[in-house]
């Protein structure tokens, strides 16, 4: 089943007559969910236009009607395939590739332990029409030992990220992206012997291939991959980040901080003086083959499925593609009213993988969607009809809200401060526990900020008053803000030293306030450690203040409670200015 193909099929409750278009997969190829689909309807009328999914392996009588290759138009951007697709030149590409990149050594088959290899074939869509993808990969389940060989590598999180992005905007720096083509191909030589079973495109007849490099399959690819990027930058004296090891920096003769590279795989972001892209970056576009690059001044261009732009001297971020994708949770009218009618094992699959999407957008560019998403992900056990229709109406909102997220210039160096809302909601999960949520971000002159970092979670320990739960998400609020706090000062100076960014706490539980400031002990023993750690951290200079400020200048209320406002969040994000009751000392 490919997407495009338009499919015929009888309705099992109204034994009608359906013609669909299959508009893309529901679930994963290689899941529990391959069968699931989209499909929008061409037949009968009163339906056509409508989208749903459904699993295509339960559709009686179910026929292709098509029956020739259609390329895309300029108006649809699906690909239609009805016949077998040659992949032979795609693959020969495929393997010139590895030839070329020295990947491999032929020796003689004498009986050697060898993996196997497969072809992972693909269509992708670009500007310039449908191009054929062939990846060769090795089977690295088949190695031996392959559980003690360290296959962990580094990639920019999404706080990092917006971190990066942030400092780009005040430093005036254009931002720009790259990707390179064929990039664990291009990683460091490995030391263990592994040997591989050509395919029979390659035609080695008794041949095998003894590996130079990790390749496509291999448990440790992307970790080869990322200490070679690692040795290139290190020859050119760009530092590692001692806080996110994908975060690179470079100082120029003078100590001072010329240019910031992230890394997610093959993904690169940077942005830095032209003695960076001459000292640097030209070192990396002559050392990989590298592929597209992508400027600011083009407009608006993706990286790592967000999208970005340049507005005046904001830095834009924003996910409309990805949101406007998504696609509801097909409930059948039938269950409509039975809300409390627990899942079947199907939904339930179907449900989590649209509430990983959901989560995964809220998490990089969506705060105000957080608690909902997080509130849905820890309760799919039990999840049931009405839990269908919450998911739908948030991907509803999804689509119909436009949020993007601006990065500010603000102002002098010295002006900018972190800012953390930390807010709690005793006992309102429906099992009783409680969320705890935090907002951070870069504040400079005249109250412009920055987005960083939020976050959504139920609390781990038992929290028996609103007291320790405000302490609870206020020590994990401040947490975050010293990793932020550090992670600022070594790309901003070159030097990790978090005492260098002002910290101000704020907080709308006035019983928090009132003890932090207090020299008093409160009763409960565990909840006195949280509470002595925030006035240590004060006292230490890491955390200018504390602040109590109403519930409704609370930007992170909306992180913790089902159901509150998210008006004053997005405000906020619209305007990218905080209210002077947030900043007043």
């Amino acid at each position: 089943m490919k997407t495009g193909q338009t499919v015929k099929y009888k309705n099992a409750e109204s034994g009608e007559q359906c013609v669909a278009k299959v508009t893309g997969r529901a679930g994963k190829a290689t899941g529990s969910n391959k069968n699931w689909f989209n499909l929008q309807y061409l037949e009968p009328i009163t339906l056509k236009g409508a989208e749903i999914s459904v699993d295509m392996s339960k559709l009686k009588e179910l026929e292709n009607v098509a029956t020739e290759v259609e390329l895309p138009s300029s108006d649809d951007d699906s690909v239609m395939i009805f016949e077998d697709v040659s992949f032979r030149e795609a693959k020969l590409k495929e393997l010139n590739s590895w030839k070329n990149n020295s990947v491999y050594e032929e020796c003689t088959d004498t009986g050697q332990k060898c993996i196997s290899t497969r072809w992972i074939c693909s269509l992708k869509d670009t500007s310039e029409g449908t191009i054929h993808k062939a990846r060769l990969v090795a089977r690295g389940f088949e190695e031996f030992n392959r559980d003690d060989i360290p296959k962990d590598s580094p990639t920019c999180g999404t706080d990092s990220l917006r971190l990066v992005l942030a400092i780009l905007a005040q430093r005036s720096w254009k931002t720009r992206t790259m990707d390179i083509k064929t990039a664990f191909l291009q990683g460091a030589e490995i030391e263990r012997k592994i040997y591989v079973k050509p395919p029979m495109e390659a035609q080695c007849k008794d041949i095998i291939w003894k590996l130079r490099k990790c390749v496509y399959g291999l448990s440790d690819a992307s970790l080869s991959w990322y200490n070679r990027v690692k040795e290139v930058l290190e020859q050119c004296k760009v530092s590692v980040s001692k806080v996110d090891p994908a975060v690179f920096f470079w100082k120029n003769n003078k100590g001072s901080v010329e240019g910031v590279l992230t890394c997610h795989v093959d993904d690169f972001l940077w942005g830095g003086s032209k003695e960076f892209e001459e000292k640097v970056i030209n070192s990396i576009r002559s050392t990989f083959c590298v592929g597209k690059e992508e400027l600011e001044e083009n407009g608006s261009f993706p990286y790592v499925g967000i999208e970005l732009s340049k507005h005046e001297n904001d830095l834009h971020l924003r996910q409309n593609t990805y949101q406007n994708s998504l696609k509801f949770n097909p409930i059948e009218k039938s269950r409509m009213g039975v809300k409390e009618e627990l899942l079947t094992k199907e939904e339930r699959e179907l449900l989590q993988s649209k509430i990983g999407q959901i989560l995964w957008i809220a998490r990089q560019s969506r705060p105000d969607v957080i608690f909902d998403a997080s509130n849905h992900a820890s309760s799919l056990k039990k999840a049931n009809v009405q839990t269908l229709n919450e998911a739908n109406k948030i991907i509803k909102n999804l689509k119909s809200e436009t949020v993007t997220l601006k990065f500010k210039k603000l102002g002098n160096d010295n002006a900018i401060r972190l800012v953390v809302f930390s807010d709690s909601s005793l006992g309102n999960l429906s099992d009783g526990g409680t969320q705890g949520g935090h907002f951070i971000v870069l504040v400079g002159e005249n109250g412009l900020f920055s987005p960083i970092t939020w976050q959504s979670k139920r609390i781990r320990r038992v929290a028996r008053r609103t007291l320790a739960a405000e302490s609870l998400a206020m020590a994990d609020a401040i947490d975050s803000g010293i990793f932020i706090a550090s992670l600022y000062t070594e790309l901003m100076y070159g030097k990790a030293d978090q005492t260098q960014l002002p910290i101000t706490c704020l907080t709308d539980c006035h019983s928090l306030w009132d003890v932090i400031k207090s020299t008093k002990q409160v009763s409960e023993k565990r909840l006195r450690l949280e509470i002595s750690s925030i006035r240590e951290l004060i006292q230490m200079h890491q955390i200018v203040s504390v602040k109590w400020i109403e519930t409704k200048h609370q930007l992170a209320d909306c992180l913790t409670k089902k159901g509150a406002s998210c008006h004053n969040l997005l405000r906020a994000l619209q305007d990218g200015v905080l209210g002077n009751r947030c900043l007043d000392e």
